[in-house]
């Protein structure tokens, strides 16, 4: 950022003296020195002081600091103010410098905003009567946004906060939060902020998060850099779905793509070895199967295939481990779709990736009147039990990792429409989801409200705030 006492000399300062209800106090020590606010902007200000004070500033010019007060309200406060000048007559010139924020990082990467996205934000001029702050963001970060708004907007200084900030993020949500004033630079005739969030929302935070996945310039060639941007702007990403595209994989490269994230998925758990390739992935069941792709700004991140009999002589994959009358009631292969295949990239793992697929999946089973069975290791097996499956055989040995057990799961769709045995919060998370989609385009007529599964919603969402504030609790 360019030298601010170069700035200076390109805004004209406000002249406040009788005029406005800004006033300052220099503080020298426990000593505190009332000052009139001649003129200031955005960089510096210019003082009167009552003469009598001069010695006792000059003598501790390296520990001054200054509190500016509109009315009697402390809108900044500065530490170690610039002094450029002293006159015998009390008047003071001085530059203002950052003041200190709390956890603020300097070096955080911040993400460009695409020019067709445009993003604002805009607040009540705290300051001017009646008159609205408007501003561009520029770009973002976890930690704070760059701002760029009129030269008129001048009086704003470093280190004052605006409260509750509309933040309007196109295509997704408007959001509020605080951002503390930080910098000042002026580019192009305009006057550019960089400002820190001051206490942001977990809400507030995930908004932007999702929107950095569609809304930010990240031109990276591979999906592991664009996580890395992401990270490094300190981005959580534990909710990507709305970021993501879903489709059946339709030609050889998506195909391959597929292979591709299920070799990098499985060799990072060690089901494959390691001088295995992805096309060790493919079987004989691709032939047969609908292979649903999960696309991440065109990058292929996430895989799952639905097996389905085709024609008589085919075979299910878990057939390789259960016979198929000991575990199957209806003897009707062409009933059933078996879930297979199931993988996403390391870097995507622990987001909520796994509920989208599985609405998919779902969806695609409701519409075909199929149910769905699956093998599922015990490490897996809870999330299944949350979703509404049941186990419907013994447990065998895994065949590849050591101390793993697997079984067989099924899920049928009175069950997930109800949501018998189902987690209230993966009901509404999935199923109801799924239903009212379906119900849209009146593919199925069902109730989506199920009173039960509100209640037990609500119940399990306390549980899991009340174990959140245990955990801060014990790490406080």
């Amino acid at each position: 950022m360019q030298d601010q006492r170069a700035d200076q000399r390109q805004i004209a300062r406000l002249n406040v003296l009788h005029s406005d209800a800004f006033n300052a106090i220099l503080k020298i020590g426990h000593k505190k020195i009332p000052a009139h606010v001649n003129d200031f902007h955005s960089h510096g200000m210019s003082l009167l002081i009552d003469p009598k004070f001069l010695f006792d500033l000059r003598e501790n010019l390296p520990t001054i600091e200054l509190e500016l007060l509109y009315g009697k309200k402390k809108i900044s406060h500065f530490e170690d103010p610039v002094i450029l000048s002293i006159s015998d007559e009390g008047r003071i010139r001085l530059r203002l410098t950052t003041p200190k924020v709390e956890k603020y990082t300097r070096d955080t990467k911040r993400i460009d905003v695409k020019g067709r996205f445009n993003p604002v934000a805009m607040i009540e001029d705290p300051l001017k009567m009646g008159e609205v702050l408007h501003f561009d963001i520029i770009n973002l970060s976890a930690d704070g946004m760059l701002l760029r708004t009129s030269l008129a907007n001048k009086h704003l200084v470093p280190g004052s906060i605006l409260h509750d900030l509309q933040v309007i993020l196109p295509g997704l949500q408007v959001i509020k939060t605080n951002v503390q004033l930080r910098r000042f630079q002026i580019l192009n005739g305009f006057l550019n902020v960089g400002t820190a969030f001051v206490n942001p929302s977990p809400t507030a935070l995930e908004a932007l998060a999702q929107f950095a996945l569609f809304g930010m310039t990240l031109d990276a060639p591979d999906t592991i850099q664009i996580l890395a941007d992401l990270k490094a702007a300190k981005f959580d990403l534990k909710k990507i779905g709305g970021g993501v595209r879903l489709s059946l994989a339709s030609t050889p490269e998506e195909y391959g793509a597929a292979l591709r994230v299920r070799h990098e998925a499985y060799k990072a758990v060690a089901k494959v070895g390691a001088d295995s390739t992805p096309s060790d992935m493919a079987d004989e069941y691709d032939a047969f199967s609908l292979i649903l792709i999960v696309q991440f700004r065109n990058h292929v991140i996430g895989t799952a295939r639905l097996v389905e009999i085709r024609q008589e002589g085919q075979k299910f994959p878990f057939e390789s481990h259960f016979k198929f009358e000991d575990v199957i009631e209806e003897g009707n292969r062409g009933g059933l779709y078996e879930i297979s295949r199931l993988a996403i990239l390391p870097q995507f793992q622990g987001t909520d990736l796994l509920v989208r697929m599985f609405q998919e999946l779902s969806k695609i089973s409701l519409v075909k009147g199929k149910y769905a069975v699956c093998l599922a290791t015990k490490a897996t097996r809870k999330n299944y039990i949350r979703l509404g499956w049941r186990q419907i055989s013994p447990e065998i040995a895994h065949p590849v990792l050591t101390g793993e057990t697997l079984a067989m799961f099924r899920v049928d769709a009175d069950q997930f429409l109800t949501g018998k045995r189902m987690s209230g919060i993966a009901w509404f998370k999935i199923a109801k989801v799924v239903t009212d989609h379906l119900a849209k385009f009146e593919i199925m007529k069902t109730r989506s409200f199920n009173p039960r599964m509100v209640i037990l919603k609500n119940i399990e969402t306390m549980i899991l705030s009340r174990r959140k504030n245990i955990k801060k609790i014990k790490k406080a």
